[in-house]
């Protein structure tokens, strides 16, 4: 087989085809699927530097793309990011979130999800990698409610083995009342909450996000297969 069959159906390959432990994984974050409405500020010097607060529009969705699925998430009206790639690395137990500035300066950090402040709250606690010429950062996303997070980045300064605050952002998904669970039918793909109705052959089905519309309508008996049999998603 000539290496261009080859590259046609690693494209053409379903989802499902990767390791499951990705999906599994990264089902962790379905309460970030959705638009949210973040609130931005400086801390320390950076803060006294670049006075005020700043607002930014945040979607997060699926995506699946042949054997390799991430989740996206895209932001308007940022001073920090453009579009981040949230994938989970099987060999290391990590997840690694490949961000993109508005400027177009590709930034990747590498963690685990874990529990902040004596376990009070589930986050991902991640570092940066690349590029190595940069001073060392942290970006830590913080899941507080189903409708709430928060995502700060901190930076060490030369010579110091702490990192620092450079900013916080605190987000609430748009539309639905703070003190409202995330409650309504299931994903037929991620086995999150289905907030989009789609149709096929006369049956209704509920997707969370458009990279699960256009995952299920690429392979629709593999989810209605597993869901027909009652498995996880």
């Amino acid at each position: 087989m000539n290496s261009f069959a080859v590259l046609l159906l690693t494209m053409s390959a379903p989802p499902e085809s990767t390791d499951p432990a990705v999906k599994t994984a990264l089902q962790k974050f379905n309460s970030l699927i959705g638009e949210w409405k973040g609130t931005g500020s400086f801390e320390g010097a950076a803060g006294r530097q670049k006075n005020g607060f700043w607002t930014e529009e945040i979607n997060w969705s699926w995506q699946f793309q042949g054997q390799d699925i991430a989740l996206i998430a895209e932001w308007a009206s940022s001073q920090n990011w453009s579009r981040g790639e949230l994938r989970y690395l099987p060999k290391s137990g990590e997840y690694q979130f490949r961000l993109t500035t508005p400027g177009e300066v590709r930034k990747t950090f590498v963690g685990k999800f874990q529990q902040e402040g004596g376990g009070r709250s589930p986050c991902l606690i991640l570092e940066r990698t690349e590029p190595a010429s940069e001073p060392a950062e942290r970006l830590v996303i913080t899941l507080l409610h189903n409708n709430r997070h928060l995502y700060r980045l901190e930076r060490k300064a030369d010579n110091s083995n702490s990192f620092s605050k450079i900013y916080q952002v605190g987000a609430t998904k748009k539309g639905v009342p703070f003190a409202q669970a995330n409650q309504g039918p299931e994903c037929v793909v991620s086995g999150g909450v289905g907030t989009i109705m789609i149709k096929y052959q006369g049956k209704t089905y509920f997707v969370c996000c458009s990279g699960c519309k256009d995952a299920f309508f690429a392979n629709p008996e593999q989810y209605i297969s597993k869901a027909a049999a009652g498995q996880g998603k």
